[in-house]
């Protein structure tokens, strides 16, 4: 259990800081409904996609690598976790 909380606080810190998503669903909820309903279907859609890539394409490719390869594929995460950072602080 201590593990999930770890796994999880990265995505607690941010929806702390950052509650930009509900904002903005708000926002777009005052303003018209179907707009609303494009933004939340947009951020399931691209929820989904990142589902799919990490889960069907990186998680067997870190299963069958051995121990250089998973360092690959934590630095490529980490990276790519840095970037979407860097995107939110700018926004």
């Amino acid at each position: 259990m201590p593990a999930l909380w770890i796994d999880l606080a990265p995505l607690i810190l941010t929806s702390a800081v950052l509650p930009l998503q509900t904002i903005v669903t708000l926002l777009l909820v005052r303003s018209s409904l179907a707009s609303a309903c494009a933004w939340v279907a947009g951020m399931m859609v691209v929820r989904l996609l990142q589902g799919v890539l990490f889960g069907l394409v990186l998680a067997p490719i870190e299963e069958q690598s051995e121990a250089g390869a998973q360092y690959f594929v934590g630095g490529l995460l980490l990276v790519l976790a840095l970037v979407l950072f860097v995107k939110a602080l700018r926004t």
